[in-house]
Protein backbone atom coordinates (compact mmCIF):
# COMPACT_ATOMS: atom_id res chain seq x y z
CA UNK A 1 0.00 0.00 0.00
CA UNK A 2 1.28 3.48 -0.79
CA UNK A 3 0.58 6.11 1.84
CA UNK A 4 1.93 9.49 2.87
CA UNK A 5 4.49 7.64 4.98
CA UNK A 6 5.77 5.62 2.00
CA UNK A 7 5.15 2.06 0.90
CA UNK A 8 3.57 0.23 3.83
CA UNK A 9 3.01 -3.50 4.15
CA UNK A 10 3.84 -6.81 5.80
CA UNK A 11 6.22 -9.38 4.30
CA UNK A 12 6.65 -12.79 5.93
CA UNK A 13 5.02 -11.45 9.11
CA UNK A 14 7.34 -8.43 9.32
CA UNK A 15 5.75 -4.99 8.97
CA UNK A 16 7.69 -2.44 6.95
CA UNK A 17 7.73 1.12 5.66
CA UNK A 18 9.79 1.74 2.51
CA UNK A 19 10.72 5.01 0.82
CA UNK A 20 11.84 5.39 -2.80
CA UNK A 21 15.05 7.25 -3.56
CA UNK A 22 14.63 10.86 -4.64
CA UNK A 23 14.84 11.45 -8.38
CA UNK A 24 14.57 8.96 -11.19
CA UNK A 25 17.35 6.57 -10.25
CA UNK A 26 17.39 3.48 -12.46
CA UNK A 27 19.38 1.44 -9.97
CA UNK A 28 19.67 2.34 -6.32
CA UNK A 29 21.04 0.52 -3.29
CA UNK A 30 18.84 -0.59 -0.40
CA UNK A 31 19.34 0.56 3.18
CA UNK A 32 17.55 -1.61 5.77
CA UNK A 33 16.90 -0.19 9.23
CA UNK A 34 15.86 -2.43 12.12
CA UNK A 35 14.39 -1.05 15.31
CA UNK A 36 15.61 -2.33 18.67
CA UNK A 37 13.65 -3.03 21.84
CA UNK A 38 13.97 0.58 23.06
CA UNK A 39 12.08 3.51 21.46
CA UNK A 40 11.39 3.97 18.64
CA UNK A 41 9.65 0.60 18.74
CA UNK A 42 7.86 0.53 15.39
CA UNK A 43 8.79 0.84 11.74
CA UNK A 44 6.81 4.10 11.41
CA UNK A 45 8.45 5.62 14.50
CA UNK A 46 11.91 4.59 13.29
CA UNK A 47 11.28 6.13 9.85
CA UNK A 48 10.27 9.38 11.55
CA UNK A 49 13.25 9.34 13.93
CA UNK A 50 15.83 8.44 11.26
CA UNK A 51 14.47 9.63 7.88
CA UNK A 52 17.72 9.35 5.84
CA UNK A 53 16.01 11.52 3.20
CA UNK A 54 19.33 12.69 1.74
CA UNK A 55 20.55 9.16 1.04
CA UNK A 56 20.16 8.23 -2.67
CA UNK A 57 18.82 4.75 -1.90
CA UNK A 58 15.68 2.80 -1.13
CA UNK A 59 15.11 2.98 2.63
CA UNK A 60 13.27 0.11 4.31
CA UNK A 61 12.34 0.32 7.97
CA UNK A 62 11.39 -3.05 9.48
CA UNK A 63 9.17 -3.51 12.49
CA UNK A 64 9.00 -6.43 14.93
CA UNK A 65 8.04 -9.80 13.49
CA UNK A 66 4.57 -10.89 14.49
CA UNK A 67 3.16 -14.34 14.84
CA UNK A 68 -0.40 -14.75 13.56
CA UNK A 69 -2.91 -13.82 16.25
CA UNK A 70 -0.49 -11.79 18.42
CA UNK A 71 -1.05 -8.11 19.16
CA UNK A 72 1.08 -5.60 17.28
CA UNK A 73 2.85 -4.48 20.47
CA UNK A 74 4.06 -8.00 21.30
CA UNK A 75 7.57 -9.01 20.40
CA UNK A 76 7.97 -12.66 19.48
CA UNK A 77 10.99 -13.15 21.73
CA UNK A 78 9.54 -11.32 24.74
CA UNK A 79 6.22 -13.15 24.44
CA UNK A 80 7.76 -16.62 24.71
CA UNK A 81 8.20 -18.39 28.00
CA UNK A 82 11.02 -20.84 28.55
CA UNK A 83 10.03 -24.51 28.40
Amino acid sequence: MISTTGLVGVAAGVPYVAHRPAGALQRAPLVVVLHLMDPPRSEVAMAAALPLAGVPAWRAYLGPARRPGTPRSSCGLAARTPS
